[in-house]
């Protein structure tokens, strides 16, 4: 065995050729690391961050198979009192007399500038070179938040609501976003985008994001969410803009609502989605085809394919209403143009999930209309269904990875389910089909990470609940119904433990990650909910009082699945 390595510093450069290549690995990671040299990730977790053998992915991003993002230069520190040293006419100085050198360099367009909002973007350019951009507690970088946000003008208290966002509250929340871009579809965000770009070009984003990302701190969120309300009604409602950044930061902002939502129209801003999303540039249609023009529209088609899968996923799935968006030529230029400009896998998922939910509306529209025709002239109707069965199937070869989302399984199952509702009589073999897909897809959510549960957008999480009432409607005793069927359903979905095992293993999420934040009071309603599903299978149609109109004691329940979800739970 050989002697160890002693510290001298001249025998290390030059008794390296001899090592092995392990034994080079090892040297690397002893050697000193050079300042805020660390990725995110790693520095994150307070891990050493070692080149790999890739170039530009360190060691253990490689290993891990994590997109490896580069540091953020972080601010000098200062001494107590110099801060507050500094007066107010700094904060106002010209481009000219602000310095530049700590602002880190950034491409000149990662978001093209709206036409509508090319008259505040030379002011947005001159606060973006001010030199206190990077200071925790900038007032600069709130300044220009606010400003993108039409927040300047209004008074103190409507800015008061942004207070405490800065260069690295910003730069957290685009880290801890980016493991949440599987949640958003629609949106691409590049890996280079860094805070002051983002805050200068797409405020209202850039508040989406940091509403999205503040999960562990209720109050803290809802403060947000209510400046993004008071921007959005100031922007849209008051002078009447039109902004692709608008419209991307409500997608987000609604795609999560369920996070932070009490007592909001979500219907209504799902309509006005749809309304701004066709008030978007018309001119990208015949401009001529430059790389800005490209990706302005690439960008454009991404949010009207992201608001068509909202709006249907949402009004009929959750809500139980007609789709304020239906599918038309328009939607079918964009999906075409997405596909032929397609630039990352994002695009492919996003044209399968408007596909799936194109399904999902073909066959609300059937439903509806069986509803009103008689048993003799349902021939073409059956015909409509085989079809919409054919087209999930197609989506399954096509597109693999649609198939390991919960929201094609999830699809799958609620086609079954509103197919057997409308069945005159119910079919056996159907059932016990809908039970199993039920229990395979409640098996394939325990084994996700318990972070899934934290980090699931509003229509998966709406489908959950969907499913665990429909697996407590099967496996609750009807009396009209056959009873083996009943007693086989209860026995291989087991309910009441498989709401236990859901809700344990949402608690199991650690508390102190930073790349995963667990929300609390998503939890407690997580659990509200499923106390009042097993009081409907234990006790029976008196369970509970949803029908005497007790449904405000669910908490946010209403806001993610309409009441009647609930009361038909009861009195069935």
């Amino acid at each position: 065995m050989g002697a160890p390595e002693t510290g001298g510093g001249g025998d290390d450069s030059g008794g390296g050729g001899d090592k092995s290549g392990g034994g080079g690995l090892n040297q690397r990671k002893r050697q000193r690391q050079p300042r805020n040299s660390a990725c995110q990730p790693c520095a994150s977790l307070k891990m050493k961050c070692v080149p790999g053998p890739v170039a530009g992915v360190c060691e253990r991003c490689n290993r891990m198979r994590r997109d490896c993002v580069a540091p953020v230069p972080k601010p000098r520190k200062k001494r107590e009192g110099q801060a507050d040293a500094r007066d107010d006419s700094a904060l106002l100085q010209t481009p000219s007399s602000a310095g530049t050198q700590h602002l880190p360099s950034t491409p000149a367009q990662l978001f093209p500038v709206d036409k509508q909002r090319t008259d505040n973007h030379h002011d947005a350019s001159a606060l973006s070179s001010r030199q206190d951009l990077l200071d925790q507690g900038s007032k600069s970088f709130e300044l220009l938040l606010g400003q993108g946000l039409g927040l300047d003008q209004e008074p103190i208290n409507s800015r008061d609501l942004i207070q405490g966002i800065d260069y690295s509250v910003v730069s957290k929340s685009l880290t801890v976003f980016r493991q949440l871009l599987v949640n958003f579809p629609f949106l691409e965000m590049p890996i280079s985008t860094n805070p002051i770009d983002l805050a200068a070009t797409r405020p209202f984003l850039t508040l989406a994001i940091c509403i999205v990302t503040a999960s562990n701190d209720h109050h803290y969120q809802s403060q947000l969410s209510k400046a993004f309300r008071s921007a959005l009604a100031i922007r849209v409602h008051v002078h009447g803009d039109r902004s692709i950044d608008i419209v991307l930061g409500l997608m987000v902002f609604t795609a999560w609502q369920h996070q932070y939502a009490s007592g909001r129209q979500t219907y209504q801003e799902l309509c006005l989605l749809c309304a701004m999303c066709f008030d978007l540039d018309p001119s990208l249609r015949t401009s001529p085809y430059d790389a800005i023009t490209i990706g302005r529209r690439l960008e454009q088609d991404r949010a009207i394919l992201g608001c068509y899968y909202l709006c249907s996923g949402i009004s009929i799935l959750a809500f139980n209403r007609p789709s304020p968006l239906k599918w038309s030529e328009h939607l079918d230029q964009s999906a075409k143009s997405v596909a032929d400009n397609a630039s990352s896998h994002n695009d492919q998922l996003l044209l399968s999930l408007t596909e799936l939910m194109s399904a999902v509306e073909s066959l609300d529209e059937i439903l509806r209309a069986l509803s009103h025709l008689p048993l003799r002239n349902t021939t073409h109707i059956d015909a409509g269904i085989r079809a919409i069965k054919h087209r999930f199937a197609a989506l399954k070869r096509q597109c693999p990875s649609l198939v390991t989302t919960p929201g094609y399984a999830a699809a799958s199952i609620l086609l079954q389910c509103r197919l057997l509702r409308s069945s005159r009589p119910a079919d056996s073999a159907a059932l016990i089909q809908c039970a199993v897909a039920i229990r395979d897809y409640l098996d394939d959510v325990l084994h996700r990470p318990s972070s899934f549960f934290h980090h699931v957008a509003v229509v998966d999480w709406a489908n959950l609940l969907q499913i665990l009432i429909a697996m407590a409607d099967m496996a609750r005793p009807n009396p009209q119904g056959a009873g083996w069927e009943v007693g086989a359903l209860a026995s291989m979905m087991q309910p009441e433990g498989m709401l236990d095992s859901l809700c344990n293993h949402m608690l199991t999420a650690p508390a102190d990650d930073a790349l995963s934040p667990r929300h609390e009071g998503l939890a407690r309603d997580f659990k509200s909910q499923c106390s009042v599903i097993k009081q409907t299978l234990s006790k029976g149609h008196d369970s509970i009082g949803l029908v005497q109109g007790d449904a405000p004691e669910l908490g946010r329940t209403p806001n993610v699945l309409d009441d009647h979800y609930w009361t038909n739970l009861a009195s069935r």
